[in-house]
């Protein structure tokens, strides 16, 4: 019975108008869909390199402000040692307290 129904739409193998027409149709979108995705893959693979491209511009960036803030840092660290070390010249006797105390305050906190 299929067989026969497959017939009927052919007429000494010829398809009939519309259902040619449809063919054409699909083949037309089916070429359209094609050139979409492959506008698409190419479109994404535009965006990943841009963004690529961003995204390694924010590392630099940021690894530049970490070093810049190492250095800021190290100065003021620089500073600090620096400021004590001018402190202790200044005042000896009291800068030896100081050390003495905390030292004894240490000692004590670890033999608990």
């Amino acid at each position: 019975m299929t067989h026969a129904k497959s017939h009927s739409h052919r007429r000494n193998g010829v398809l009939p108008k519309e259902l040619t027409h449809n063919l054409d149709t699909l083949q037309d979108s089916f070429g359209r869909l094609k050139t979409d995705v492959v506008n698409l893959v190419q479109d994404a693979a535009g965006v990943g390199r841009e963004g690529a491209g961003v995204i390694k511009d924010r590392a630099v960036s940021a690894f530049d402000e970490v070093g810049d803030k190492i250095h800021q840092l190290r100065d003021r660290g620089a500073e600090a040692v620096e400021d004590v070390e001018s402190r202790i010249e200044q005042n000896p006797l009291m800068a030896a307290g100081i050390a003495f105390g905390a030292g004894f305050i240490l000692a004590k906190l670890w033999r608990r």
